[in-house]
Order: C-alpha cells, then sequence, then structure tokens
C-alpha cells in the first residue's frame, strides 16, 4: 500500500515492510522564490499506484525519494558511465532528453523508470520528468527547466558523466522536477524486480517480432572503426577478401559514413563507389547481406536541399526558415519526421538506392532529442523526445532489418538497438565493462535486441585497442545476441585472430538459442541478456553483480573484463551447474580465484532437475 503521513512522507510498503520512502515533503514546488509544499493524491488500481500533485501557478514541481530504501536500483537507460546499481551513479540536475555524448552523462536510450531490488518501479508514464538527479543535492532552477537547452560542446571527460558517487557524495535521493504546476508518477509495486519489470513491459509493450535469425547468428562487419571516412569501392573488397581469409564468417557487411557525395543525398559518391551495383552484387553471390550507413540530417551542399526546402520537409525556425542545427559533421538540416509527406520523401529514397544498388537495409544513426532545436517547429508539435521516437517508429514500420542507436518509448520496434559508439578503454566509463552494464540495463527497460557496438571499440581520439582488449572484448560478445567488428583481430597477430575467431564460433554456434530467446522476448517480452537480480529474484547476493550474466534462463557467462586478469571470482546461484570444462559445480557458491587463461570465457549451463 502506499500513504502520505503526517510529515508529508510518501510510505510504499508491503505489510510492516517498507519498499520506498519519500524525503519529506515529498512533493513541493517553487513559485518564483518561494518553496510551497504540495499534498499529493494517491489513486490505486490494478497496476500500481498513480501519485499526482498540483501547484497552480507554479514555474517548477519536484517529487524526492530516498534511494537507501530501495535497497539497489536499476533502469532509467543508457549512460556514458553506466555504473550498476544505478545509486552508484551521481547525475547532476540535467534535462531529460536522448543525448548524444550528453554533457552529465545522460545517453541515447532512455526510458523515465526506475527500478527497486524490493519491487518497486517508479515511471512517469505521460512524458518524461522536464529534468532529474539522482544523489546530488539539485539548487532551484534559476529558470525554468522547460527552457534549458542541451549544449553540444562537451568538455568534461567521459569517466565523469555522471560521476560515481563515491567520489561526489550526496544526499542519497532520487529528484524528479517537471516544468509547470503538475507532477504525475506512476508507483508500480510487485515482489520482486521482476514482477515489477515485467508489469513495466505489459505496459509499455514489446518487440511484436524477432529479427532474422541470420541478424542474430552472423556477425556484421563495418568499416567504421577500421577506416573511418577513408572508404570507398576497392577498399570494401579487399576488407571482405581478408575477412574470409582469417577464416571468419560475415553476415552482414556495413559500408558506414562517406559513401555519400553530400550527407543528405541517398546516392553513393560516384568517385569513391564507381559501380556500387556491381559491388553489391559481388557480396551478395558470396552469401554476405549489405547494409549501408545513414542520417536524418540534410547538409548545405546537398543537391536534395532546394526540394526538402521548397516542400517544406525541414524542422523550422520560428520565423518559418529552415533549421540550420549542429551535428558531428558539421551544419546540417533535420528532416521533419512529423510531416508525413516528408517521410514518405525520406522512404522512397532509400527504397530508390535500395532497387538500384541491391541493398539489403540500413544503419540508422543520430536521431537524439539533443539534436532538436528547444524552440524548433515541425508539422505536428514535437517535444524533443518526440523526434527520437517518431524517427525510431519510422525505421522499425519500414525497415526492420536495421540498427538504430537512440530510443525513446520504442520498445515494440523489432530493430537492433545498439550501444552507444564504445571507447576502446577497459571501463565502466563507455569501454569493454560498460558492454554488459549497458546491455542488462537495455534488457531492464524492454529493449531486448541489443547490439553491442563493435569489438575493440572505435579507437577514438588518442585510444588504441590492443590484442589482450580485442579477445576479451570478442569472448564478452561471443555469447550476446548479437556481434559486430571493425577493428581487424588478424590486425594483432595470429593469436589474437584464432582466438576471436573461436569467439565468433560459438556466437554463431548459439544461433539456435538466440532465436530461441528472441521468440521468448515477442511473447512475454523477458530480456535476453538477463541480470543475476533478474533471474534469481531470492537471492540478495546477486543485486550487485554486473560482470556475469544469463543468456536467458539456462546460461550463466562470466566474461573476463579487466586487463591482465587470468582468476576472477564467480558466483553460482543456488541450482548444479556446467561449466566450459565439464565440471559440474553446485550452488549457491563462489568460485574464488577462478583461472581465466587468455583461451578461455568461462560460461556455465544450468543443469534441470530430473
Amino acid at each position: 500500500m502506499a500513504s502520505v503521513g503526517s510529515d508529508g512522507r510518501l510510505r510504499v510498503g508491503r505489510g510492516d515492510t517498507t519498499l520506498l520512502l519519500g524525503a519529506s515533503p515529498t512533493v513541493r514546488a517553487w513559485r518564483g522564490e518561494e518553496i510551497v509544499p504540495i499534498e499529493p493524491e494517491i489513486d490505486a488500481d490494478a497496476r500500481g499506484f498513480v501519485l499526482e500533485g498540483h501547484a497552480d501557478g507554479a514555474d517548477t514541481v519536484e517529487i524526492r525519494f530516498e534511494l537507501d530504501s530501495g535497497r539497489h536500483w536499476y533502469g532509467l537507460g543508457e549512460l556514458l558511465n553506466q555504473h550498476w546499481p544505478l545509486e552508484n551513479a551521481a547525475v547532476q540536475l540535467t534535462p531529460f532528453v536522448t543525448w548524444d555524448n550528453g554533457i552529465s552523462g545522460v545517453g541515447d536510450i532512455l526510458e523515465p523508470i526506475w527500478l527497486t531490488a524490493t519491487g518497486i518501479g517508479i515511471w512517469v508514464p505521460p512524458t518524461a520528468p522536464s529534468a532529474f538527479s539522482m544523489s546530488l543535492n539539485a539548487p532551484p532552477p534559476d529558470s525554468p527547466v522547460a527552457a534549458w537547452r542541451p549544449a553540444l560542446n562537451v568538455t568534461i571527460p567521459s569517466s565523469q558523466r555522471p560521476n560515481a558517487l563515491a567520489t561526489v557524495g550526496g544526499d542519497g535521493l532520487l529528484t524528479l522536477r517537471f516544468a509547470g504546476d503538475r507532477i504525475l508518477v506512476r508507483l508500480l509495486v510487485g515482489r520482486t524486480l521482476r514482477d515489477v519489470q515485467r508489469q513495466f513491459v505489459t505496459l509499455v509493450g514489446h518487440p511484436r517480432t524477432t529479427p532474422s535469425a541470420r541478424h542474430l547468428a552472423l556477425p556484421i562487419w563495418t568499416t567504421w572503426a577500421r577506416f573511418k571516412q577513408e572508404i570507398n569501392q576497392s577498399r570494401c573488397l579487399e576488407f571482405v577478401h581478408e575477412i574470409r581469409a582469417a577464416g571468419f564468417p560475415i553476415g552482414t557487411f556495413e559500408i558506414d559514413d562517406r559513401w555519400q557525395a553530400a550527407y543528405g543525398d541517398v546516392e553513393f559518391d560516384p568517385q569513391r563507389f564507381p559501380d556500387p551495383r556491381g559491388l553489391i552484387t559481388r557480396l551478395h553471390a558470396d552469401g554476405i547481406e549489405v547494409t549501408a550507413w545513414i542520417v536524418p540530417f540534410i547538409n548545405p551542399a546537398a543537391a536534395a536541399l532546394a526540394e526538402a526546402v521548397r516542400e517544406g520537409y525541414l524542422v523550422r525556425t520560428p520565423a518559418g526558415e529552415p533549421y540550420l542545427v549542429s551535428w558531428w559533421q558539421g551544419p546540417g538540416y533535420l528532416l521533419d519526421l512529423s510531416n508525413p509527406r516528408a517521410e514518405a520523401w525520406f522512404k522512397e529514397r532509400l527504397d530508390r538506392l535500395q532497387a538500384e544498388t541491391g541493398l539489403d537495409g540500413w544503419k540508422f544513426d543520430a536521431g537524439e532529442a539533443c539534436y532538436f532545436p528547444a524552440d524548433g517547429q515541425s508539422a505536428e508539435p514535437m517535444t524533443p523526445n518526440d523526434y527520437t521516437s517518431r524517427y525510431i517508429d519510422f525505421v522499425g514500420r519500414h525497415f526492420p532489418a536495421s540498427d538504430v542507436r537512440t530510443s525513446w518509448r520504442n520498445q515494440r520496434s523489432t530493430v537492433l538497438v545498439r550501444e552507444w559508439d564504445k571507447f576502446s578503454l577497459w571501463g565502466l566509463d563507455n569501454g569493454l565493462q560498460a558492454v554488459l552494464s549497458q546491455a542488462l540495463t537495455l534488457g531492464l527497460i524492454g529493449y531486448p535486441f541489443v547490439l553491442a557496438d563493435m569489438v575493440g571499440g572505435n579507437e577514438y581520439d588518442d585510444q588504441r585497442t590492443d590484442g589482450e582488449m580485442m579477445v576479451r572484448w570478442a569472448q564478452a560478445n561471443a555469447l550476446l545476441p548479437a556481434i559486430q567488428y571493425s577493428l581487424a583481430p588478424w590486425d594483432f597477430g595470429p593469436e589474437v585472430s584464432e582466438l576471436c575467431r573461436r569467439a565468433t564460433e560459438l556466437h554463431v554456434a548459439f544461433g539456435p538459442e538466440f532465436e530461441r530467446l528472441a521468440a521468448e522476448s515477442v511473447r512475454s517480452g523477458a530480456p535476453i541478456v538477463r541480470a543475476l537480480i533478474w533471474q534469481f529474484e531470492d537471492d540478495r547476493r546477486t543485486e550487485t553483480i554486473w560482470d556475469e550474466f544469463m543468456l536467458g534462463d539456462r546460461w550463466l557467462v562470466a566474461p573476463v573484463l579487466r586487463r591482465g586478469a587470468r582468476q576472477r571470482d564467480i558466483y553460482l546461484p543456488q541450482g548444479g551447474w556446467r561449466d566450459d570444462s565439464g565440471t559440474v559445480h553446485t550452488g549457491p557458491t563462489w568460485l574464488r580465484n577462478e583461472p581465466v587463461p587468455f583461451d578461455r570465457l568461462p560460461y556455465f549451463e544450468r543443469l534441470r532437475k530430473r
């Protein structure tokens, strides 16, 4: 039950046990400089409680919860520094929009759902909170939160976005802020984390069809990390030849950035790709699908710009002019996907190139809310997050055999959801360790079809991948539902190439298991990559484990995620477990200092009771 005491504190409990506690006062508002406490209304139904608060004429309304009352917290979405559990992160007060490299560490794939180990979900169903902070003292806003605009020039290191709570301290509160005078929060209550996550997925929906078996089992090879923008037709053919010569399978070959002469023109640059149809036909003959990278920007040099301006296909300024925004490749105009004619125009051009060249699909990049101007005008009124949602909905309806890197309330889509461009680092700061903590988080917020970006990362700036990182990264990806390469394992020597090839072959061998689990996700919304606390809901020892995961309900995987490690501790929950060498273990137990030589990925099959 939920109730508000005489001290204004919200309590959600089960019998005499408190599952969640609101700070005092639970709800408050600002009218200019004046702070106004609010008595919230609580309405119960079969799906939980709705907490609502009003403060007529207020600029901002706020609700706060004590993080320690939920024991451990999960959810929210992708962070640049992906701590697990979530209360380990200290997020400064920040606009709640999908970000590309966000200044506070908030990332591309978001959902305002916070889940607790005690079986509570705090969900903001109608819209996003206008801003939020977590485990930090959040001062009153100097101006209405709705007027805040994302900044694209980021200088704070990713390892500090968001900070680890241990490094900055804080007040132990989750603070949600809303612009205006009304707050609406749904409190979902279950017996366990799994219970409440299932309630959430039932409410938002889940994918209705599965990705193709090919996209789950066979690796995607992309040009980006290895070549960046220095690509052309002959280089693509040479890369495919090298992949085959090294003995690696190829499911899809992805032609990334700079196949176009100008961003926004949906045609191959004839200087770089003189015969794209011939290239694609040749790869098809070798059993390889071919996709290309695309974004919703049209740069000023594009031939397509004149038609887009004439027909009104672009997001506009308040004065009605096409809005010139900034993205990572300079200035560009943003396609207005609330305009059905603009959407049809975009689709027709993509379809036409596929028909002309034989392209099989697309890698849809960008689409984050941070690129939609706060004062941008569109055919139908949109918030910045609405732009993300419409973009991914467009992809899901018309090009489901694709991958995307952002989402906002797109849990029903079948597309592969790609983790943000990984850095060539080992840690939770968007490196190898974050591959797992992000995959676990995305599963909890309703995205089961995770593509963990590129093995070895992207080698941005002065980052350099070495052979050990390549092998451990390939092993960590081997039992995730999709695998993607760009850096070439054979460039790091024959041993690295052989061990990465073995990890890839293991992934291919698990193809039928990925298919089975994808079908289960379609039926029930269950994650494919499961946190141990999700699968073993009554085992409190699993609540903080992020460097192991369950693949479905049968396989426990404990990859090596630290440089130089040749031993690691592995926790096995209750039951019988057969490891990758055939040895049987009985849990619950810790395997302390378990040997993990360079050629080993520890994984365990859960033995069924007869």
